[in-house]
């Protein structure tokens, strides 16, 4: 298995680079609304290919909001580049113990694949549930600073803390449970030796750092537009 400091710039990139062509595709795409100063939440529709939130103050969601950010986070274009290289560096140093359906061939891919994006939509639809359940708003808000060392620890903070429906910080409840959801999952289909409690809390660590992956990439996309459009890379507009 690649390493982590290895792992964690090369899915960056390949997140990044993904998801700036994703969204340099899209025309006319409506501005935000700004949250206007009541005490009560006003709901805002998110545009429907929306996965960074730039409002500041938040503005709240609706369940059927959540349901939708949620379901576009699990289907972000990043996810299946970010998938296909993780199941590259698994297929090409497979774990101990993995029977030959899983450890070669294009059906021992197939299904490392399936695994990557199962746990990522499970980590997403836990989030899902959490935040609704406790109105907590698990959205990542990119930091106010412009200070990479500060951006940096923003990103990797909202792991563990993110704000409520009403834009108050609060632990990131929704973000473990999606973690967890994410590592646990595998439980149903991997094989014997890996679908134990233990392989379970490791996936369940894994699933942290996809999130904190996920932030960064978020975090520095603007800057990751501003290169390619000087590269002059098509669709990036």
């Amino acid at each position: 298995m690649a390493s982590l400091k290895f792992y964690l710039p090369a899915v960056c990139v390949l997140l990044c680079l993904s998801s700036l062509w994703a969204q340099g595709t899209q025309q006319n795409r409506p501005d935000l609304p700004s949250a206007p100063e009541p005490r009560r939440p006003v709901i805002q529709v998110l545009p429907a290919t929306s996965t960074l939130d730039r409002v500041f103050p938040p503005v709240a969601q609706t369940t059927r909001q959540k349901f939708r950010y949620y379901t576009q986070q699990a289907l972000r274009p990043g996810i299946y580049f970010a998938g296909a290289f993780y199941t590259g560096l698994t297929m090409a140093n497979p774990p101990r113990h993995y029977p030959p359906e899983w450890s070669s061939g294009l059906e021992g891919f197939a299904r490392n694949y399936g695994d990557f994006l199962a746990s990522w939509g499970a980590v997403q639809m836990g989030k899902f549930a959490t935040s609704t359940l406790l109105h907590e708003d698990a959205r990542y808000f990119p930091s106010p600073s412009m200070q990479t060392e500060k951006r940096v620890k923003h990103a990797l903070k909202s792991v563990l803390v993110d704000r409520s429906d009403l834009g108050q910080p609060r632990l990131a409840v929704a973000n473990v449970a999606g973690a967890f959801a994410g590592g646990f999952i595998g439980n149903i289909y991997l094989p014997h030796h890996y679908s134990d409690m233990t392989n379970g809390m490791k996936r369940t660590g894994w699933g942290l750092v996809g999130l904190a992956t996920s932030n960064l990439v978020d975090e520095f996309t603007p800057e990751m537009r501003m290169l390619l459009r000087k590269l002059r890379v098509p669709f990036i507009d």
